[in-house]
């Protein structure tokens, strides 16, 4: 059985380096608009717009009916190679920004971009974003698998922050027991319909409440990989966030620790190819907003 504790704690360490992905100094060439400021490219639609940061990460921002963006901070996803070391463990490698390059141009109008990179170790990569009918498809390729003897797959992750820290941290500093257990249950009323369900890649679906514990990254959690997973909360505002894995690569959940957690509180979408499956790596992870 694969150890769940190992992948945390590397996992846990990646979370942290991605936290601080975009610092100021650009790397791929970047819009000039106040709206696409620090981005290399993108696109919007309706319900959200999506936008390749100069810095080589994704980020994605909901909108509500007037254009607006919801909430103050966007969900990333970040590509980085899964490295199987020799005893087992996967080693999460993200790039290095300064051996960011492209031949594309920047754009506001997102088709089709792709860009390059290298990670801390050497290991060379390309990233390549495509948009179709409103769906953005995301997928990569280590362009030199030679450059390391272990076993290694192009993945995305996405980081799905809290979505409720202000409200859960004034429930838990109110002394007045009979105030927080009114708080409470106007929260729990608030977000009662908050719920993620997705399918394994063997067919079998489930449905999960937000508000409640689960081992995020157990394999009674995510079975043999998940091939769609679909997320909404009240905090998107009518919006629900799908994705959906292509055959011969899928996803799994990872939590910020091995204790039990509710997924409103925070976790991340670990996608990854199957290099054994998809030797040519054409599997991509769609990404859509209803």
């Amino acid at each position: 059985m694969r150890n769940y504790g190992s992948i945390i704690g590397a996992f846990s360490s990646l979370l942290l380096a991605a936290s601080a992905l975009f610092p100021a100094h650009a790397q791929l060439p970047t819009l000039e608009s106040e709206q696409w400021r620090g981005f290399f490219a993108g696109q919007s639609n309706k319900r959200f717009q999506l936008g390749v940061s100069s810095q080589g990460g994704i980020e994605i921002k909901l909108l509500d009916r007037s254009g607006s963006p919801i909430g103050n901070r966007p969900y990333e996803i970040v590509p980085i190679i899964v490295e199987t070391l020799p005893n087992g463990t996967p080693a999460f490698r993200d790039h290095e920004p300064e051996t960011l390059e492209t031949t594309d141009p920047t754009t506001d109008k997102l088709e089709k971009t792709t860009f390059r990179a290298k990670t801390k170790s050497g290991i060379p990569f390309e990233v390549t974003v495509e948009e179709s009918r409103g769906i953005f498809l995301l997928g990569g390729r280590v362009t030199d698998p030679a450059v390391t003897k272990n076993p290694v797959a192009f993945s995305f992750v996405i980081r799905m922050p809290d979505l409720y820290t202000n409200e859960v941290k004034k429930i838990e500093e109110t002394e007045n027991e009979r105030e927080k257990k009114k708080l409470l249950k106007a929260f729990e009323k608030k977000t009662t319909g908050d719920r993620a369900s997705w399918k394994w890649t063997d067919g079998t679906k489930t449905r999960q409440s937000l508000n409640d514990k689960i081992e995020i990254s157990s394999k009674e959690i995510n079975g043999p990989g998940i091939a769609e997973f679909e997320i909404e909360a009240v905090a998107f505002e009518e919006h629900k966030f799908q994705f959906t894995a292509a055959p011969n690569s899928s996803m799994k959940l990872v939590g910020r620790s091995p204790e039990a957690a509710a997924l409103n509180s925070g976790f991340a979408i670990l996608w990854s190819q199957d290099p054994a499956k998809d030797p040519k790596s054409e599997a991509r992870l769609a990404v859509s907003v209803r």
